[in-house]
């Protein structure tokens, strides 16, 4: 099975396992110089700096969890 999230959707995305089974999953993704993520629905962002990944809430406030 594959499923893809398209950039831009303002509604985040999760995989939800619903079976008594272990699942496995491979994560396929690229790290674009200067990337950004955005997670609306834990307000937090992801910004990608030549010194690794910076996360802040939307109101520039560091994250620090």
């Amino acid at each position: 099975m594959a499923v893809g999230f398209p950039a831009g959707i303002a509604d985040g995305h999760h995989l939800t396992n619903r079976c008594n089974s272990v699942v496995i999953y491979l994560e396929i993704g690229d790290r674009t110089p200067e990337d950004e993520v955005n997670y609306p629905d834990v307000d937090l962002i992801a910004k990608h700096s030549v010194q690794g990944w910076i996360f802040t809430r939307k109101d520039g406030s560091l994250d620090e969890s």
